[in-house]
């Protein structure tokens, strides 16, 4: 297999920065060569994003119309709580990879060492947490099905794992096109379990039909790290996995803060309101977050080049990139909203609640301006500083969520996620701003490190 894409992924874009950044041809000129550029390099990444995180969102009419409002609502619920759990069961091993495949020389130890890991880790993490999943889904879904969506979780949890893993590799071999396939024929699959479990309209049935799924996408992605697969137990190298291990835990709280988010509201709305309230809290959560899949796409270019420039000192041509993308994102933003609310006015079966949209499409476009400068901060190995800010913007929400459910609003639990965002932007933007001033006045050569996380 070769790489579809140069070695050399990661360029500065050769910006003409003499021409004063005030001037409406400058920025124009900016941001049409930053476009450019991410469209140019990450087609095939996009497209198999779009698919990956764009087809769940457009599906959701057809889900709505063959199980019905509360059976997606607790689907929802499923896998926002398994993907929190889901981190912590491999402690965020899967989203290190990047860095230890291009630092590492012999590929075939490394993969090995890799499955070994998540093997080790996955069974003994899985046999701690079972009981805290089993007593959440208790709560959440009953006796009769608790046990039944622990071990569904588990499974799920596993596959996801071994997903994110396997597309780190994907993406440290420059194989776009191969992660292009996996997700169109994940996608096809999980459009045929859907309509081929209609007549099985439960929870159980969407469950199904998204692990046949991921399974799907991961025998597509196998061929990119099959060739370094050896003997496991022969090539798995000690000193190798601890030093995965000692980079891989401090990721843990950060992620899982990130994924807490995405399953507190839900578990405080579904005890505290009514199912009809439930239902569409999470619709309409479901559609403002789609959001987040603009930063995403974006991404996978501007992460990897704004750590080249912060490496190579290059600081104005950073902050044109973040200024370009932070633009970006707010019409993309605004757009997006638009539309939702021009799609209920017109009458469209959306089931979204108006208030909502507004307040949620504020906090995921705030997010996205937020996602800008978490890149510069781990570009910096300020890495610790955004799990801290991550936690506070967790107990923000939890409190304003506390205050929503306490009063029987529903309309404070929408804001909860506003005040939320809204204090992470700018306790980021405060932090990049500092961190860049302690920078400038140090007037040290830049020293080339590897970035933390793509």
């Amino acid at each position: 297999m070769k790489p579809d894409c140069p070695s050399q992924s990661v360029r500065a874009v050769d910006l003409q920065l003499d021409v004063p950044s005030g001037r409406w041809h400058t920025a124009v000129r900016e941001f049409r060569q930053h476009l450019r550029e991410t469209l140019g390099t990450q087609a095939f990444y996009a497209a198999g994003l779009a698919l990956q995180k764009g087809l769940p969102y457009f599906i959701i009419p057809l889900l709505l119309r063959l199980y019905g409002d509360r059976i997606y609502a607790s689907y929802v619920l499923f896998y926002s709580t398994t993907l929190m759990f889901s981190n912590v069961l491999a402690l965020a091993m899967p989203n290190s990879v990047i860095v230890f495949w291009h630092a590492e020389q012999d590929k075939q130890g490394l993969a090995s060492t890799y499955f070994g890991l998540l093997g080790l880790t996955q069974a003994g993490m899985s046999a701690l947490l079972a009981l805290p999943l089993f007593i959440i889904y208790r709560r959440s879904f009953g006796n009769d099905q608790a046990l039944l969506f622990t071990l569904c979780a588990l499974v799920f949890a596993a596959l996801y794992n071994l997903n994110t893993f396997l597309t780190g590799v994907c993406r440290a071999r420059c194989y776009s096109k191969s992660y292009f396939n996996a997700q169109l024929i994940a996608a096809l699959t999980v459009i045929g379990a859907v309509i081929g479990l209609r007549r099985w309209p439960r929870v159980e049935a969407l469950i199904l039909a998204f692990m046949l799924s991921l399974m799907a996408q991961n025998l597509g992605l196998f061929g990119v790290i099959r060739e370094y697969l050896g003997k496991v137990i022969h090539h798995f190298d000690r000193r190798l996995a601890r030093r995965i291990l000692l980079y891989s835990l401090p990721l843990v709280p950060h992620i899982g803060a990130t994924l807490f988010y995405y399953w507190i509201d839900k578990y405080l709305v579904r005890q505290f309101f009514p199912a009809p309230q439930f239902s569409e809290f999470v619709i309409t959560f479901q559609y403002a977050s789609m959001q987040v899949f603009f930063s995403q796409v974006f991404a996978l270019h501007t992460f990897p080049l704004v750590c080249r420039l912060v490496a190579d000192g290059e600081d104005a041509k950073m902050r044109s990139v973040v200024r370009t993308y932070n633009i970006l994102l707010v019409g993309l933003g605004a757009a997006w909203m638009a539309a939702l609310l021009l799609l209920e006015w017109i009458g469209a079966p959306l089931r979204l609640n108006t208030a909502g949209v507004l307040l949620l499409g504020i906090a995921f476009m705030l997010w996205n301006i937020a996602s800008n400068y978490v890149n510069v901060l781990w570009a910096r190995f300020r890495t610790a500083a955004v799990t801290v800010v991550s936690i506070a913007a967790g107990v923000i929400l939890l409190v304003v969520l506390l205050v929503g459910s306490g009063l029987r609003n529903i309309n404070v639990c929408y804001f909860a996620h506003l005040a939320c965002a809204a204090s992470a932007t700018c306790a980021f933007a405060a932090l990049d701003r500092h961190y860049g001033r302690i920078r400038a006045r140090a007037s040290v050569p830049p020293v080339q490190t590897p970035y933390m996380m793509d």
